[in-house]
């Protein structure tokens, strides 16, 4: 989970989505005892959010779009290599005056427009910093706050948390349980905690960002995501049956047997759907197929009796056949299958420029389907050709 630190008025540090860290922890524990769950490699990963610069896209009134470089962009989530360390378990080697990016397996050859200069929000003073390389990581606590995230060296994520406001900084709770399988109540119930105890104005989407906010209403204009997008309202409503918050909710608490499971459940009226629907264009390609089929039997069937009287034997009668047959069958199968299936291919190539792991999946279940799609017509076809050699009156 990725709980956001603030300081009230009398200067206590609370959360902003649970009210007390170690009140929710305690309890967190208690569910688990409920719930028979043990906990184990328990930690706190403190981050801290820091500007870095970046380009951002205005839209003029003319409809023209330019791109504007700003070396105070947005914000970025940033962790201490020593902190990240004992997370990954292996020691992190970087210089001061460097960073790690943060990225997940299947990303590391992906392009990235690396941040140049990170400055502090409490002085916003710029610092150049030198990108030193990626570090994979495939955890995703981080990733619903809609930031990138980086490493820095002790000494500079030290220096730059000197005189730094409280609400830049993050917790992160993070733990295993044993048996995580069997875990699923627990997490749900643990879920919907969380969910409750946090206030309205927390319900931000994962692209909502403080800085980006604080450079538009310096500028005199209101923050469109606070006028698009109302915090805790529309589908960001704070309710433990909300199933669209795990998509744009920036605090959403993860839970990898919930994403699993639920994934499935919230998809199963669509899947359902695109099965029932597959089913009928399925049927209808079937009966089609075989109707035009035995059309072309019926209208053509006296040319091929008189080829038959004329001296031409069966071999040759029946590749007529299959060349008539041919144009209901062959072509619209290759076009409706594998051209589309080249279509998607490309879809894929182009969206980013590279194949990840899941889309090589995705293009092999694909490639699944088009095989039981080929078996299917291939046995209307041969019913087909058993019926269209009936009508004109050959038996073998």
């Amino acid at each position: 989970m990725n709980l956001k630190i603030e300081q009230d008025e009398k200067g206590n540090k609370t959360i902003k989505n649970i009210k007390y860290l170690y009140k929710f922890i305690e309890f967190i524990r208690q569910l688990a005892d409920k719930h028979n769950v043990k906990i184990q490699n328990y930690m706190e990963l403190p981050s801290i959010e820091l500007i870095v610069d970046g380009t951002e896209s205005i839209f003029n009134k003319d409809r023209t779009i330019d791109n504007v470089y700003m070396k105070k962009h947005s914000l970025a989530m940033f962790f201490n290599s020593k902190d990240f360390s004992k997370l990954i378990g292996k020691p992190i080697t970087i210089k001061n005056g460097e960073y790690l990016a943060v990225v997940s397996k299947g990303n590391e050859s992906r392009d990235y427009d690396f941040p140049k200069f990170i400055s502090s929000p409490a002085t916003e003073k710029e610092t150049p910093f030198k990108y030193a390389g990626r570090l994979i990581f495939n955890g995703s606590f981080f990733q619903n706050a809609g930031m990138n995230a980086y490493v820095l060296s002790e000494d500079d994520y030290n220096a730059f948390t000197k005189d730094l406001s409280i609400n830049n900084y993050n917790n992160s709770v993070l733990f295993d349980v044993d048996k995580a399988t069997d875990t699923y109540a627990f997490a749900s119930d643990l879920k919907a905690e969380t969910i409750k105890r946090t206030p309205k104005e927390m319900g931000k989407y994962t692209s909502y960002d403080e800085y980006v906010k604080k450079r538009y209403e310096s500028a005199g204009q209101k923050y469109f995501m606070d006028e698009e997008y109302p915090s805790g309202e529309g589908s960001l409503k704070l309710t433990p049956d909300n199933n669209q918050l795990y998509l744009q909710w920036k605090y959403y608490p993860n839970f990898k047997i919930l994403q699993s499971q639920d994934m499935i459940k919230n998809t199963a009226v669509f899947l359902m759907l695109f099965i029932y629907v597959g089913i009928i264009c399925f049927t209808a390609v079937g009966i089609i197929a075989y109707t035009r089929g035995v059309t072309i039997a019926v209208n053509h069937k006296q040319i091929f009796i008189d080829l038959n009287r004329l001296g031409a034997n069966n071999d040759y009668i029946k590749f007529c056949i299959r060349n008539q047959l041919k144009k209901v069958f062959s072509y619209p199968l290759i076009t409706g299958s594998f051209v589309i299936y080249l279509f998607n291919f490309m879809i894929m190539v182009n969206n980013d420029g590279r194949i990840v792991h899941s889309e090589v999946n995705a293009l092999l279940i694909n490639l699944c389907l088009l095989a039981v799609c080929g078996v299917y017509m291939y046995l209307i076809y041969r019913l087909t050709y058993k019926k269209f050699k009936e009508i004109i009156g050959i038996s073998k």
